[in-house]
């Protein structure tokens, strides 16, 4: 496994084994992911969200086993996203 991997890993058995991880893996996760998370965002605040969320993972389900052609798939998207909230 990649030095990531392991982390994850070893961060997720210990939560999942003594419900809290110690300060070390903690640690070692800001250390290691910490950049990454200067940019992440919350979901937005919207009460369509999980609705729209949902429709847009259909969709790339279908697109990522071969179903739907990528231009078909985001098109599919954009015409969910704008009738999600009218019906």
């Amino acid at each position: 496994m990649q030095a990531d991997e392991t982390l994850i890993y070893e961060f997720s058995k210990e939560y999942r084994e003594r419900h809290r991880v110690s300060d070390a893996t903690f640690s070692a996760a800001v250390k290691m992911f910490g950049e990454q998370l200067k940019d992440t965002k919350a979901q937005p605040a919207s009460g369509t969200w999980s609705e729209l969320s949902s429709a847009i993972n259909d969709v790339l389900e279908k697109m990522t086993t071969g179903g739907m052609a990528p231009q078909a798939a985001a098109d599919e998207m954009q015409k969910q996203a704008e009738s999600i909230g009218t019906k």
